[in-house]
This record gives C-alpha cells, sequence and structure tokens, in this order.
C-alpha cells in the first residue's frame, strides 16, 4: 500500500453561504411561489397514494429550491416545472424498487 495523505483544509459547503442562500431564496419567491398551487396539483397527480402527496410536495419544494439556479429565464417557468416534478417521482419509485430488491 502507498501513503495516504489526507487533506487538512478546511472544504466550504457553498449551498451555507449568505450570499447563495439569499440568491436562492430570491430566485424561488420570484418564480416558484406563485405557483405553488399548481405544483400542489401536479403531485397529487403523479403521487402513487394520496397519503404521499404531501410528502411528495414538500421534497418537490425542497428540491426546486436546490435547483432554482438551473432555471433558465428566457423559457417557460411552468414547462420547467412540468420536467422536475415527475422527474423526482421517478427517481423515487428506482430507489423503492432497488430497495425492495426489484431492480438492480
Amino acid at each position: 500500500m502507498g501513503t495516504k495523505i489526507h487533506s487538512t483544509a478546511q472544504q466550504v459547503d457553498v449551498d451555507c453561504l449568505p450570499e447563495v442562500i439569499a440568491h436562492r431564496t430570491a430566485l424561488f419567491n420570484k418564480y416558484v411561489m406563485p405557483y405553488t398551487n399548481m405544483i400542489f396539483k401536479l403531485c397529487k397527480d403523479y403521487s402513487w397514494s394520496p397519503q404521499n402527496v404531501e410528502e411528495n410536495y414538500s421534497e418537490v419544494l425542497v428540491n426546486f429550491y436546490r435547483r432554482i439556479e438551473t432555471y433558465d429565464t428566457s423559457r417557460p417557468i411552468k414547462a420547467w416545472i412540468h420536467t422536475w416534478i415527475p422527474q423526482g417521482n421517478i427517481q423515487k419509485l428506482k430507489n423503492i424498487l432497488i430497495t425492495n430488491g426489484l431492480q438492480h
């Protein structure tokens, strides 16, 4: 085995920087918050069980917040919203299938 070198430099979590939080919050409030009713309805439509709607809605809003900087303002916001909601549910389904040993 070779010599292992451990980094002593501290890594900064960019997501926790105040300026990043302020920027994302402003974008989220401007582009996502006006469509929360539509987002909830879409979550309801894409959820497999009525018991999961609120959890899916919360998860979707968190993901929108995390990815708001990927939104291209030259395109319609509704198209961007419609793109992300099904992807989140598809990934969740894949995770369930993998957890239950139904998919590799």
